[in-house]
């Protein structure tokens, strides 16, 4: 499928006989909506010029003087009950990027309940989270590994089964939408009133819902079947906008429903269907959090770029590298031109991924696309052409859509990068669509293949379920660049979400919709080289620990004991260069993280010794020993896993299992 910049519309003869002007309104409101619950944002259009087409003149205005008027409403959004003092710093710092008048934010907000956390016990019959995944029953346990790294982080992280939303929930009572996808939204909805700020939804289509946005008025289609049909994640992410005003089947509309874009939650999708899945992209994302390239950090502030075709005529790929500020990014162009009307000579698809093997941060190919494949070199402008397009591929010799050049080596298969995982940023058409559009449901597309398959690729896929347009991606891009550069966030989702608020350029309805974020939505992209923690000093005296970072501002420490996941303590200090931690529960974890700093792991091999684990626990270290006479640190004795309890040893080196180890019947014991 390729870019439709725009449809044709003949002109109307009585509007360019006219004598009214055009505008006829230089002020006008364009949207209300809300952002975190309760604060009401108005969108203002200011046209300072109006159009007489009978006279062909032009009026412009040097001063406009407008006033807004305000009244009380019952209509008051969401309130959140209560949010940990971080995440409402998070939202604070996003309103004020996205208003013109974030000196009046004072006068007019509803501040949420502030807590020091929002971890939950586990006996709560429905418990809420500050990070939700959802996922079916047969999935949640091949997230063990990704929960257990997010808790290590002081992030508050919870699965929450589909079967149990559905039982739960009769459907979306915002929009009176009573179907699956509508139960998994106002679930979400009483979620964002507990704190939670970010959403994983756990599989494809063939896993958790679908809700289509139209992006046109009363139809699905406009050129081709259900290519205005749009999966739209931003419906689990918007609580206070009416996907259905109109009752129709066209739900989404522009200007018959009531969507919000300015959502309450950060939303990501993992494309998965199986553990396997879910599993091969964990460990992309472990590598990308925890130790990018070993110990070679370079390549993050490195970005690569092809254009082609229209966005080479319009250089969209230099444009945008001229906001991300943090990178130096490399770009190639097709020869012997975008527009020549001969077969091109460069670069091949098996070229890109040749360079995409000498290691990036980020990448994005500038290109026509389809599920399956990015054109990176063409025939023409966008000719139609028999083997007129080099293109890289989802996988070798798989399906390569129209027109391609066949050519081997040319798919994410042949990525070799997989010490090096990357993000990927896609403008092209089609190439995440969750419902399997446009391509044959046992091929695996574009963002699957980058995300879940093969040993390169990256954790991260942000791209299109329907149509991508060549002037408006770009400059949906550029937004995404910008808060990225400037500070505004460095989580991918957050940012993903907020370039949607901002933007409000052509096709700005049917783009909110169409990009979507396929990964880890509290994932921080690399902004800088990264630095690493040196001399932490980690003091125990009795049960307390303190906990020293040397001097490094605006880091977070998080210390959860080790053998229950952090059950029996969790405890999490935000915005400190040190902390003394109490009642202690041992043994203990420590991770301190910040923003471009490599996270301190400690300790890098663990003792177990003299324990009954009695909760299902995932432990991680370099080297593990369990026994009942491992270190003379701890009294000596065996260790008992109790029956119905799961525990897994998850080692980077060695696991050394000695004597004094058992498992009752009903128990289990794993090592990876």
């Amino acid at each position: 499928m390729d870019y439709f910049e725009q449809e044709f519309v003949k002109l109307d003869s009585s509007i360019y006989n006219s004598n009214k002007a055009y505008p006829q309104e230089i002020v006008k409101i364009v949207h209300q909506g809300y952002f975190d619950g309760t604060k009401r944002i108005v969108t203002i259009a200011i046209t300072p010029f109006q159009y007489y087409p009978n006279s062909d003149s032009l009026e412009f205005y040097t001063n406009i003087d407008f006033t807004i008027n305000l009244k009380d409403t019952q209509d008051n959004g969401i309130i959140v009950k209560n949010r940990s003092i971080k995440n409402n710093l998070i939202y604070d710092e996003i309103l004020k990027s996205i208003v013109d008048n974030p000196g009046d934010i004072s006068k007019y907000e509803t501040k949420s309940s502030e807590k020091e956390s929002i971890f939950q016990d586990k006996g709560d019959s429905y418990p809420f989270f500050e990070y939700v995944i959802i996922t079916d029953s047969t999935l949640t346990p091949a997230f063990n590994c990704f929960i257990y790294w997010k808790r290590r982080k002081g992030i508050d992280i919870g699965i929450v089964k589909l079967d149990s939303i559905y039982s739960n929930y009769s459907g979306d009572l915002i929009s009176g939408i009573y179907d699956n996808a509508g139960k998994i939204r106002q679930f979400l909805s009483d979620a964002y009133s507990n704190g939670t700020v970010y959403v994983l939804l756990a599989g494809d289509h063939t896993v958790i819902p679908i809700r289509y946005g139209a992006g046109d008025n009363n139809r699905w289609t406009v050129w081709y079947e259900n290519d205005y049909k749009i999966p739209a994640d931003l419906y689990f992410a918007d609580f206070t906008g009416d996907w259905d005003v109109d009752g129709d089947e066209f739900t989404g509309e522009s200007s018959n429903d009531n969507v919000d874009y300015n959502s309450e939650l950060f939303v990501g999708r993992l494309l998965c269907s199986s553990s396997l899945e879910i599993e091969s992209w964990t460990e992309k994302l472990l590598k990308y959090e925890c130790n990018p390239g070993e110990g070679d950090f370079s390549y993050l502030m490195k970005a690569f770029f092809t254009q082609a075709d229209e966005m080479q005529a319009g250089n969209k790929a230099g444009m945008v590298a001229g906001h991300l500020t943090t990178f130096t990014t490399t770009i190639w162009e097709e020869e012997p031109g975008h527009n020549t009307p001969t077969t091109p000579t460069f670069p091949k698809g098996s070229q890109v991924i040749s360079e995409m093997n000498n290691h990036y941060g980020l990448y994005s190919l500038f290109g026509h696309g389809g599920p399956t494949d990015i054109a990176v070199a063409t025939k023409g402008l966008n000719i139609h052409d028999p083997n007129s397009k080099y293109k890289v591929i989802a996988f070798d010799n798989g399906p390569s859509g129209c027109c391609a050049i066949e050519e081997t080596g040319n798919g994410f298969d042949n990525l070799t990068n997989s010490n090096y995982p990357s993000l990927f940023y896609s403008m092209s058409c089609d190439n995440m669509p969750i419902d399997d559009f446009n391509h044959d449901a046992s091929v695996k597309n574009l963002a699957e293949s980058y995300t879940m398959y093969n040993t390169g690729g990256g954790p991260a896929y942000l791209g299109n379920t329907r149509y991508g347009w060549v002037s408006s991606s770009s400059h949906l891009f550029n937004i995404f660049a910008d808060l990225i550069s400037n500070g505004t966030t460095y989580n991918l989702g957050i940012a993903e979400l907020i370039s949607k608020y901002n933007y409000n350029g052509g096709f700005n309805h049917y783009l909110r919709f169409s990009h979507n974020l396929a990964g880890c939505p509290e994932t921080e992209i690399w902004t800088a080289i990264p630095s690493q923690y040196t001399n932490v000093s980690i003091i125990e005296n009795g049960n307390s620990v303190t906990v020293n970072t040397s001097g490094v501002s605006g880091s977070t420490i998080c210390v959860m004991s080790i053998l229950d996941n952090g059950e029996s303590y969790y405890k999490v200090e935000p915005d400190v260069s040190s902390h003394t931690f109490t009642n202690v529960v041992k043994p203990y974890y420590v991770t301190i993280t910040k923003h471009n700093y490599i996270p301190y792991i400690y300790p890098t091999t663990i003792y177990i010794q003299n324990k009954t684990i009695t909760n299902d626990s995932y432990i991680s270290a370099e080297n593990i020993y369990v026994g009942d006479e491992v270190t003379i640190s701890e009294p000596y004795g065996p260790v008992l896993i109790t029956n119905g309890i799961k525990v897994t040893l998850d080692a980077e080196q060695n696991v050394y299992i000695e004597g004094g180890v058992e498992v009752e019947l009903g128990g289990s014991l794993e090592i990876k």
